[in-house]
Formats: structure tokens, sequence, C-alpha cells
């Protein structure tokens, strides 16, 4: 087992998660077919239109279990709207319309998103954008989100080097100063309009409020100071590769359905992200994680994990980053994601087991894989995500009995560890 510190934070977590919406004959209709108007607004977050598919976007916030009645109120609105109008949700990930269905819809549901988002195996180049028009496949993702609510913003007293790009960062542990109003002034910009169409327009006293707000480099990657006295830099090229390798590798584990392959077609390699004002969008994922409590509790953890390692290697200078990728390579990862491959899956979690445990020790209550849930998490996989039940309503009403978190379910392993060891090693 190895021996492994680094230092504990908690950022927001927040998510937006597809799904298709079907009529009495089971047809895929429009999602503004359900939405009237441009959302469903409720107390915890919201239901919006995404072309074809609807989409939840419940409040962000530092627990899990917060999170998740956030996502349960969403979740039981959208039910009420759907039964109003005989409608039902489908949480697959991929579907083909019909031509006929496909030729009634509007221009508008046709359309996909119009944001740009990047890959960070390659250089954070912007992705090659797929027409709507061109193809009558959908597919439904499952982004999770990872920032902070606000950002207090460090002086610059003195200079620290960052480990990660060999830059310098500048901090002040002394205290921070406040600049909430001009923080709000650009919340909703978008970090790469910023970065990209709008910094060299600014006045000197902009540039400056965005220069302490995030460090540019390249016009590809944003450098954050988060929190108080806490130094973070997140770098997409660094940071996206560990949680694809920390989150993406046991979504192909668990996510058995066969579709993820078609879907990455479109969008969803390995690797995607978007830069967000509040942090970054991890976009790889489909939407398999939402059918349970349970499953967005362990997956939201997990790629919380992989963005706490990739920060805290400006925290101590422990490099994560080249712990992980010295036991299994960067292109093996996505190409395991990528292709769907389970077996290339399989292996590449047994290779970083022990270091995930390891890490997952520190704090045991936050990282979902440790000693305690790793023999809880192979069995998981062999059982099958159907383990925690198909039924989205039923799993996600306030009153469920389903609502147990991921470390309480895996905590509650009782078989023969050798056994589930062995089963998993040899699954296929």
């Amino acid at each position: 087992m190895e021996s492994v510190k680094h230092e504990f934070y908690q950022p927001k977590i927040g998510m937006d998660v597809e799904f298709f919406i079907k009529n009495k004959d089971g047809e895929v209709v429009e999602s503004s077919s359900l939405i009237r108007g441009t959302n469903i607004e409720i107390n915890s977050g919201k239901i919006t239109k995404d072309g074809v598919q609807g989409e939840i976007n419940p409040s962000a916030d530092r627990c899990r279990l917060v999170l998740g009645r956030n996502v349960s109120k969403c979740i039981m609105t959208l039910q009420e709207h759907l039964k109003n109008r005989s409608f039902d949700i489908d949480t697959t990930s991929s579907i083909e319309i019909p031509v006929k269905n496909f030729e009634k819809m509007s221009d508008d549901s046709k359309k996909f998103g119009c944001s740009p988002d990047f890959n960070a195996y390659k250089e954070c180049e912007q992705n090659v954008r797929v027409s709507g028009d061109s193809t009558r496949q959908r597919t439904a993702g499952g982004h999770i989100h990872i920032g902070l609510d606000t950002i207090n913003v460090q002086g610059v007293d003195y200079d620290e080097e960052c480990l990660q790009c060999e830059e310098t960062c500048k901090f002040n542990r002394s205290g921070s100063i406040e600049l909430k109003d001009e923080i709000l002034r650009f919340k909703d910009f978008a970090i790469t309009k910023i970065i990209r169409e709008n910094y060299s327009d600014m006045d000197d006293d902009s540039q400056k409020i965005i220069k302490k707000l995030a460090k540019i480099k390249n016009d590809n990657h944003i450098v954050f100071n988060l929190g108080k006295a806490t130094k973070t830099c997140i770098h997409p090229e660094i940071a996206i590769p560990l949680i694809d390798l920390i989150a993406g590798i046991p979504s192909v584990l668990i996510d058995r359905s066969g579709n993820n392959k078609k879907r990455r077609k479109i969008y969803g390699k390995a690797g995607d992200f978007r830069y967000q004002p509040h942090g970054i969008e991890y976009r790889t994922l489909s939407n398999f994680w939402i059918k349970s409590y349970t499953m967005m509790h362990l997956m939201t953890g997990l790629v919380r994990t992989g963005f706490l390692l990739a920060s805290s290697d400006i925290n101590n200078g422990t490099a994560f980053t080249k712990m992980f990728f010295s036991k299994v390579s960067k292109k093996d990862v996505a190409k395991a994601i990528n292709e769907d491959n389970y077996v290339m899956a399989r292996d590449i979690f047994l290779a970083i087991e022990d270091l995930l445990v390891a890490v997952g020790n520190v704090a045991s209550n936050n990282h979902p894989i440790n000693s305690s849930t790793i023999h809880g998490f192979k069995d998981f996989v062999l059982k099958g995500e159907d383990v925690l039940g198909t039924n989205i309503w039923a799993n996600w009403a306030e009153d469920s009995d389903k609502w147990v978190p991921w470390e309480s379910y895996a905590n509650s392993f009782n078989g023969v560890k050798s056994a589930v060891t062995k089963s998993f090693r040899e699954s296929v």
C-alpha cells in the first residue's frame, strides 16, 4: 500500500444531466413538448430544454446529500410535469430518431448545444462541432461541474512556484482582497469568451481583476486561486486526464449499456471538458449515474477526487498525476473510455487500485474508493447497476429507502473479499 498525503478542501459540485421524453406510444418527442418557454424553475434548480433532450440543472452544493435533495426535487417536479401530459422519461444515453419523427421536429430541437467544448488530450483545442442536421442520433450526457460559489481573490505580495506549469503564481496568505462586485460583473461571461474574445479589449482595471481571478496561459487554460488561503491551480490538460482515470474508467466498468461507443462519435470522448465561470465541466460521462442516489453519490465523489488530486499537486508538491500515470498511460485510459472497453478498463483499474485506495484513506468520508469500500465497489461492478433498482421515480422519491450514500452501500459488503477480488480480475 502506498503512503500518500494531500490537503483537502470542499469544492462545489453541480451537474447538467440530459434525458429523453417519450410519449404514450414510446416515441421520443421534443423537449419543447414538455417545457413551455425557457425553463421550469424550482427553488432547487431548473429543468430546461437542450435540443431534443431535456435537462435537469439542480443547484450545486459541496455536500452530496444536499446535492441529492436538489436532484430529487428536480426529478420529482419532472415526474409531475410528465404525468400531466402522459409522457415518461427515458435515460437511454444514445438513440436514433426515426426519419418521419425527425422531419417533424423544429429547427431549434435539431440543433446541438451552441457552447464549444475542448479536449485535454489535444492541447485543449476546441472540438470539431457536429451539425444537428447531419445526424438523427441523439445522446444524453451526465456532465459534472466542479468549482466554488465565490472566489476569494488573494493579494499578490509574493511569488510561489506553480509546480504544474513551472510558471509563477502569486498568492498572499496574510489575507484576501474581496472583489465581490467585480466578480459578479463577470459571472455571466463564459471563461472561454473572457480569455479568447474580451480580455485584450478590457480596460486596465478590468484586466487586473481577471488576472487575480485567473492566470492565463496560451489562451487555453486557466489557473484559479480558489478559497481562503488555499493555493490551487486548475489546468484542464492535467486535471481532466486524472478525472478520466479516476471517474471515467469506473464508468466503463459500471455502465454496460453498450451505448457509449455510439454516443462518443458525437461528443463525450475521453478528455472532453468545457470552461465555466465557476470552474470546469467534465463532459465524458453519460447519464447512467442519474438513475439512483447511490450512483450519483459515487460518480460525483469520484470526479471530485480527481479534481482535488489534480489541484493538490500545487498545495503540497505531491505530483499525483505523475504517480497515477506512472502505472498506466493516458493513451490507454482514453482508448478504454472511447472504445467502451471493459477488459481494458478493468486492467487499468487494477493497476491503480492500491494508489487509489491509499488516497481514499486520507479522507474516507469524501473519497468513494478506500480500504473500506473497495470490495463493495468490485461486488457492485460484478452485480451490475440494476442492483440499485431500475425505477428512477422510486429511486429518487423523497421518502425512498433507496437513498443510501455510496460509502454506506459499499461498506455493507459482507462477502468473501478474496473471492470477489478473484471474480473481478476474471470478469469480462
